[in-house]
């Protein structure tokens, strides 16, 4: 993942990707630079901003946790994910952060601050 660090947002990527979940709306989720296909794809744009880490320490392990995160923050606050689906985001980040090389117990401690927030912030 290529991506820049920037003043008003913390970062924006500089070359669009893609990502497998096993989160799969029934329908597919589309915004101006990511969408999250009926098969669980992930689609990110060359521009989309977002900022970490929430409550931590932005890691190259966790950059790509965050990024994928905040853009389950983003379909959620939209009205479009259950409470089921922000729960798998919540669990996707994670994943994605043990997938990176990040030790189980840091990834353990960010998803329980993670997860947290995601329940007050949404009432789920």
């Amino acid at each position: 993942m290529e991506y820049e660090s920037l003043r008003d947002w913390k970062y924006r990527v500089l070359k669009g990707f893609t990502h497998k979940t096993d989160i799969k709306p029934t329908t597919a989720l589309v915004s101006s630079f990511s969408s999250l296909g009926t098969d669980g794809l992930i689609t990110v744009e060359k521009g989309f901003c977002w900022d970490g880490m929430s409550g931590g320490v932005d890691t190259e392990n966790s950059m790509l946790a965050s990024l994928l995160h905040d853009i389950g923050c983003n379909y959620r606050a939209a009205g479009w994910l259950t409470d089921k689906e922000i729960d798998q985001f919540d669990d996707l980040y994670h994943t994605v952060c043990l997938e990176e090389g990040m030790s189980k117990f840091r990834a353990s401690l960010q998803f329980a601050a993670i997860s947290a927030n995601t329940r007050i912030r949404y009432g789920v």
